[in-house]
């Protein structure tokens, strides 16, 4: 029992190693890798900017965006955007008629 090794290389029918061939997963992953390092420079080359002085506050902008404004509601009707309140007893939208399905 001594002379017996705990490898397999020592022994004659082992399968020769083989050796694995890239393939376009590995490809995937170089450019992946590459791609992060150019953006990092490009994340360090932001916060270079700043070194000296804070960021600039964005400027506030309108409730309908930019360069708009809301519209105004029309006189005596709902807000804008407001369903009005359905009647007592009519059935909701949507809902199926009563004793139907």
């Amino acid at each position: 029992m001594a002379d017996r090794s705990r490898g397999r290389s020592g022994r004659a029918d082992a399968p020769p190693p083989v050796k694995t061939s890239s393939d376009a997963y590995v490809g995937l992953l170089v450019l992946s890798l590459l791609l992060q390092m150019v953006a990092g420079g490009f994340l360090l080359a932001d916060y270079m900017e700043y070194k000296d002085k804070p960021p600039t506050p964005p400027s506030p902008m309108a409730v309908g965006g930019p360069g708009t404004s809301a519209p105004a509601p029309a006189p005596g009707g709902p807000a804008p955007g407001v369903a009005p309140a359905p009647a007592p007893g009519a059935p909701l939208p949507g809902a199926a008629a009563p004793g139907k399905g």
